[in-house]
């Protein structure tokens, strides 16, 4: 429904926000965040925005979540309880 996809949509932008501080605090621009995941500068920038309906499923976003904090090395065990939440 609406109004649960709108209690997540903060949650859905937090996990963005917190993807795109770390790699800016690595002084990583999404170009090279891209390339090191082999995915489109798009596809980085949707997920850094929380615009995640333009991206192909679920499966895909859980995995390149999951890479991308792996990469700018920070957990992503906190937001596994989110997808939980989210795709459930």
């Amino acid at each position: 429904s609406d109004a649960g996809s709108e209690v997540l949509n903060p949650v859905v932008q937090s996990v963005g926000e917190l993807l795109s501080a770390a790699r800016k605090a690595r002084g990583l621009e999404v170009v090279d965040v891209a390339q090191m995941l082999k995915l489109g500068p798009r596809q980085v920038e949707a997920l850094e925005n929380g615009d995640w309906q333009g991206l192909p499923g679920h499966t895909f976003i859980r995995g390149f979540v999951r890479n991308y904090a792996r990469l700018v090395q920070i957990d992503s065990a906190p937001m596994e309880i989110f997808f939980f939440i989210f795709f459930s």
